[in-house]
């Protein structure tokens, strides 16, 4: 088995997971905050127009259309969590980075010359954390289509050919 340099390891591990969590935050950012702009506009829409579409043909059953609509956006944005993944994924990317960035300054406790297995079993470890809760989170809850069912690319996979 070849070992792998410390750029190696930077390059195809650590630079490969912050740009897929940077992916996964922005995505699930856009889901829970197009959620809640939607919750906002159809809350604000019932109460500006309820006086008004009360006493109209149909008006009711747009009232409660739209508060329908009230009730299923929270109640995906409670089944998918998007909030919680964003800012899960985006804490630990910046982590990764913080290590990434100690490590290539030369920064404690990166300093020493056990500075790169010091840095692989940080990042690894760090990664195995998330995967544990990732996994933790899909087997509490039913999926839905719209959830972010994919874990981290091979964070518990350390072994994997570069």
């Amino acid at each position: 088995m070849d070992l792998i340099n410390a750029d190696q390891y930077i390059h195809e591990r650590v630079d490969d997971q912050l740009t897929w969590l940077g992916r996964a935050s922005q995505r699930n950012k856009s889901h829970y905050m197009n959620g809640r702009i939607l919750e906002i506009l159809l809350g604000t829409f019932i109460t500006i127009s309820a006086p008004l579409l009360g006493t109209v043909d149909y008006g009711p059953q747009i009232i409660a259309i739209a508060g329908g609509g009230v009730a299923i956006t929270g109640a995906i944005s409670a089944l998918t969590k998007n909030q919680e993944n964003w800012l899960r994924y985006r804490s630990l990317a910046e982590n990764i980075k913080r290590e990434k960035f100690l490590f290539i300054t030369g920064t404690p406790p990166y300093d020493g010359m056990d500075s790169y297995p010091q840095l692989v079993q940080t990042v690894e470890n760090l990664m195995l954390d998330e995967r544990s809760t990732w996994s933790k989170q899909m087997t509490s809850q039913p999926k839905s289509s719209s959830q972010e069912t994919h874990a981290p690319p091979d964070v518990t996979d350390i072994s994997r050919p570069y």
